[in-house]
């Protein structure tokens, strides 16, 4: 029977992910002051840390707060979108088909919405941050526009037809599939009436320390999972294969915001969907842990944002682990954990066999992490 998890409890899994994660930057510190001393690579020189921007405040958006805010209000704000677009076709969920027709236009509008947020944040909030490449973008600011040329977007990724039809090839196509998969793995269509369906309800029965938690199982499933799936598609049959053809997503070597959909569908499903689906199975179906609409859509929000933010193409104040809590351990602790998490998967598009999961932690523990 599925249960929630108790505080003590809850607080005993945050603790056991600090940890973890604790050691893991502590394995890559250390690996990090071997190369600074060239022992561990001749004469190397040390890595360049690329996200000291992020130390600097040259604007009050800069100040790390108002990065924590704007993250969790736009996962909030996608969640909220999501469960809206359910709560008002309630009427059309009496069949699967029409299960299927709500489950896959609420993914749609949630995944544009948030492409529009994390669009928005990079480009017009954070303008003042400079770019990885800033030669690829046309521009160092991303404020001006040059023709029909897209704002912030390096010239081979700013053919609009070609965004289209990647949206409509990859994105679209593969959120249909995972709308039958959910139609398939729940059996049958869930009914709710609009008072069983209370998104007010399911917001106050959330617990913030066991939210936090139950996103810390999940962010350590997904990143698991992620790194596995990743380096198995990285092996040169799978890689250069058609099925995945994940060297499609490696055309962009230097990512920016659109890069989030320019992938083949068996990569989105191996990368992002799947890893998803395994942490909250395990979550829910492992530990048994209770959730509610509203947790399962602000769950799978942070971790798609995360994921998301990756492809900022400039360091960003808004991508963390466990955003609920980075405030916490990033600033009141000085951990400052998230800083380079943008940069990271960069090095991984600059690099390619290194930085296989999408967070450090894990790569960290493994040896892979590397650095430009």
């Amino acid at each position: 029977m599925a249960r929630r998890p108790t505080t003590t409890v809850a607080v005993g899994v945050l603790l056991g992910w600090g940890t973890l994660v604790w050691l893991a930057y502590e394995k890559e510190k250390t690996r990090q002051q071997l190369v600074s001393k060239n022992r561990a690579y001749g004469k190397a020189k040390p890595p360049k840390d690329r996200s000291t921007v992020l130390l600097k405040r040259s604007k009050i958006v800069d100040h790390p707060i108002f990065g924590w805010l704007f993250e969790n209000i736009a996962v909030w704000l996608m969640a909220l979108v999501r469960l809206n677009v359910t709560t008002a076709t309630i009427s059309f969920q009496k069949t699967w088909q029409g299960k299927f027709a709500v489950t896959w236009l609420a993914l749609i509008v949630g995944e544009r919405f948030q492409l529009l947020l994390h669009w928005l944040l990079v480009h017009n909030v954070y303008s003042h941050i400079p770019y990885f490449h800033p030669s690829d973008f046309g521009e160092t600011s991303a404020t001006k526009s040059s023709g029909t040329r897209l704002v912030g977007v390096p010239t081979a990724h700013s053919n609009f037809l070609r965004i289209l039809k990647e949206w409509i090839s990859a994105s679209a196509a593969s959120q249909c599939l995972l709308s039958l998969l959910f139609l398939v793995l729940r059996n049958k269509p869930q009914r709710y009436s609009r008072g069983q369906y209370s998104i007010g309800q399911f917001a106050s029965k959330i617990n913030p320390v066991a939210f936090c938690a139950k996103l810390a199982v999940v962010r350590v499933t997904v990143d698991v999972c992620f790194a596995v799936g990743h380096w198995l598609i990285h092996r040169p049959v799978i890689f250069y294969s058609e099925i995945v053809s994940h060297k499609t997503h490696h055309e962009h070597n230097h990512p920016s915001v659109l890069t989030n959909q320019h992938f083949s569908i068996m990569d989105l499903f191996v990368e992002a969907y799947l890893p998803a689906i395994a942490g909250l199975t395990v979550l829910q179906r492992g530990l048994r842990w209770r959730c509610n609409p509203l947790e399962e859509a602000l769950i799978s929000g942070y971790i798609g944002w995360q994921e998301q933010c990756s492809h900022s193409g400039k360091p960003v104040p808004f991508s963390s682990m466990l955003a609920p809590a980075s405030i916490v351990y990033n600033h009141i602790l000085g951990f400052r954990w998230d800083r380079r998490n943008v940069e990271f998967h960069q090095v991984h598009h600059e690099r390619m066999r290194c930085n296989y999961s999408i967070t450090q932690w894990l790569d960290n523990l493994l040896g892979t992490t590397r650095w430009c």
